[in-house]
């Protein structure tokens, strides 16, 4: 008499539990560390764009233009109006990423990813005065070993 087996054996069946148990332990760190990356960059992008609106408006206010109500350029040196960053973000396109906080009329905190790869760490990102007369507004970052 032929029997014909079908299914698979216990000793199959563990297997590829086994298998699949060690391809989930191996890419759920991948996953977790995927999403503050993606933070960090959105983090990072916003504050490009406010950079980007601060060079923009110190050469309007150079040809004596208007572009958005704020004030880039200072003179001597001395520290941004007290409304610095929320009148930035009102000329920036987009909102703020959650991740990124506005700590002071002056500060943002958030991710920002490291020059040399890992997770990202927090930092500070915050408006200074132009240090010589009639100069720029810069975005200062706080740390030397993030990307920011």
């Amino acid at each position: 008499m032929i029997q014909n087996q079908r299914g698979f054996t216990v000793i199959e069946l563990i297997i590829v539990i086994v298998i699949l148990g060690l391809v989930a332990v191996i890419s759920i760190p991948k996953f977790i560390d995927l999403r503050q990356t993606a933070q960090a960059s959105a983090n990072l992008g916003y504050i490009a764009g406010i950079r980007t609106q601060l060079s923009i408006n110190f050469t309007a206010e150079r040809l004596s233009k208007a572009v958005c109500v704020t004030a880039t350029t200072l003179v001597a040196n001395t520290r941004p109006p007290a409304d610095t960053t929320a009148a930035l973000e009102n000329c920036v396109i987009g909102t703020r990423p959650a991740s990124l906080t506005r700590t002071s009329n002056t500060r943002w905190t958030g991710l920002a990813p490291l020059l040399a790869g890992g997770n990202p760490t927090t930092v500070t990102w915050t408006i200074r005065g132009a240090t010589y007369g009639g100069g720029m507004v810069y975005i200062r970052c706080s740390s030397i070993i993030n990307q920011c």
